[in-house]
């Protein structure tokens, strides 16, 4: 189905769908500019950073818990009953920061917002798979990383802005825009039209438990080259301060530029993958990431640095349009939702092995030859499978 074949009310339903990867990137980077505020709200010391440290790490693994629990909810609710549900919990959770006051309860609903996002991200995507198809897929797909994107990069600027009219509690109110959506999605996404709900029995079928091991490539690829993709987010600037790049502004437009390659690289997608291939968008999305991370490992300019960080940014945001294309594509309607919450659990899951692998790369030869040590593998990855013929290649993917 065509976008202009939709009308107004389903317009704005595909835009509620696009929201999913705004509220996953809400989670983190509405509080991001107050945590050391928070910290301070609750006493300072060592106990209140612990807190304030929590409150980002809970989300990751409220998403991780609860994006396998989401895609089994599809299945047996449907994906427009649980996207309504998950967007009150994720408005009422995320804005709870507003009034709550005992850190405790605070961190649970920091847990909840996380699973809730997961259920957003999670039944949104499964609604663009049940809507669209072929290249009208991987293109929404690529509106949904771009979506995410952009609106990660405008609500962090938002988040200092209104923190330093409002204090530290006044970010929380940004999670109010899934109740946005909330009352848009009500009347404009259709019941009639979901077909993900999938009337089933209790517990796994053998068929349905092949189906989803037959996608272990794929899940393969995406934790490996995840942990790649996290590099910017997550290493980057331990870079920037190596080189003596310290002042927080210039940190962030060096890092800026990979949401920004995200976005059109992920909408460009759609473009590019019908007319390449599976094989050649992988060795194309390997390239991008590899050239990024290794002009990072070798730039001194912030001007270079923030050109290789877009060009990460670009690998990652086809990752995944392409890879959530092909779960969509290769998984059937009956396991669809569950291959729709592992693969956001193995994307979450990719952050928390990033540090684990680099970190010892990093001890042994410093950040640089962390660096320059990933964009070689991915390199070389990149390589055997450009060689391979594309039978051999499809085995492999």
């Amino acid at each position: 189905m065509r976008i202009r074949d939709l009308g107004v009310r389903g317009i704005l339903g595909v835009a509620v769908m696009l929201s999913g990867s705004l509220c996953l990137s809400l989670i983190f980077t509405a509080i991001g500019p107050v945590l050391s505020a928070i910290a301070a709200a609750f006493g300072g010391g060592t106990g209140a950073v612990w807190i304030a440290q929590l409150m980002m790490t809970l989300p990751d693994i409220g998403m991780i818990v609860g994006s396998p629990i989401a895609g089994m909810l599809v299945e047996r609710w449907g994906s427009r009953n649980l996207l309504l549900v998950s967007l009150a919990l994720f408005g009422l959770t995320g804005t709870a920061g507003l009034y709550v006051n005992d850190p405790q309860l605070l961190l649970a609903t920091r847990f909840l917002l996380g699973c809730s996002g997961a259920a957003v991200a999670t039944s949104s995507t499964a609604l663009i798979g049940a809507q669209f198809e072929g290249e009208q897929r991987t293109r929404m797909l690529g509106y949904l990383i771009a979506t995410g994107s952009i609106g990660g990069f405008v609500s962090v600027l938002l988040a200092g802005q209104i923190a330093a009219i409002g204090g530290w509690r006044a970010p929380f109110s940004l999670y109010g825009v899934a109740f946005l959506c909330l009352v848009v999605a009500v009347p404009c996404i259709s019941a009639a039209g979901d077909r993900t709900r999938v009337p089933r029995k209790k517990g796994f079928s053998v068929e349905e438990v092949k189906s989803l091991a037959a996608l272990w490539p794929l899940y393969a690829w995406l934790i490996g080259l995840y942990v790649a993709a996290y590099m910017a987010a997550v290493q980057l600037s331990f870079l920037l301060a190596a080189d003596g790049i310290t002042n927080p502004r210039v940190q962030s437009w060096v890092i800026a530029p990979n949401s920004a390659g995200s976005a059109v690289a992920g909408i460009a997608c759609g473009w590019i993958r019908p007319r390449i291939g599976i094989k050649w968008t992988f060795v194309l999305i390997i390239g991008f990431m590899c050239a990024g991370i290794t002009l990072m490992a070798l730039g001194k300019s912030p001007v270079m640095l923030g050109l290789g960080s877009g060009l990460s940014g670009a690998g990652s945001g086809m990752l995944f349009a392409h890879l959530s294309s092909l779960i969509l594509e290769r998984a059937p309607l009956n396991v669809r939702g569950r291959a729709i919450g592992l693969f956001y659990t193995g994307s979450f899951l990719a952050a928390f092995i990033n540090p684990l692998v680099v970190t010892p790369i990093r001890l042994a030869i410093g950040i640089h030859g962390a660096f320059l040590t990933v964009g070689i593998v991915l390199g070389a990855v990149g390589i055997v499978l450009a060689v391979r013929k594309e039978k051999v290649a499809a085995a492999a993917i």
